[in-house]
């Protein structure tokens, strides 16, 4: 966790069938510390991250990107929720064409 930061980080080394509640037990913790951002970090070479990150989001956590070779076995696939932050949408610049549908594709992954 990086209280001084704001920032929470959940990360998944391998997802079981326990991973759903365990994250949501996490996710408390955190939101109950007054972490204004949780990423979680799943593994994409795990054949069960799709599970997982269908229950993540059922939790409210969206689409934050891909986060390549973090770890020797492979990329994760990052994912963030927001704690009571109503992010400045109006004011986010993006510097490229492709940054602009990066950014408009991960608005559209937040939860209303």
């Amino acid at each position: 966790m990086r209280a001084e930061w704001g920032h929470g980080y959940i990360d998944v080394k391998r997802c079981g069938r326990d991973l759903p509640s365990l994250i949501k037990q996490q996710l408390h913790v955190l939101c109950r510390e007054k972490v204004e951002c949780v990423i979680l970090d799943l593994p994409l070479a795990d054949p069960a991250t799709p599970a997982a990150c269908e229950a993540a989001e059922a939790l409210g956590f969206f689409f934050g990107g891909i986060h390549p070779e973090k770890r020797p076995d492979g990329d994760v696939l990052r994912l963030q929720y927001l704690n009571d932050v109503q992010p400045d949408l109006v004011n986010m610049h993006a510097v490229s064409p492709f940054s602009q549908e990066l950014r408009d594709y991960v608005i559209s992954c937040m939860p209303e």
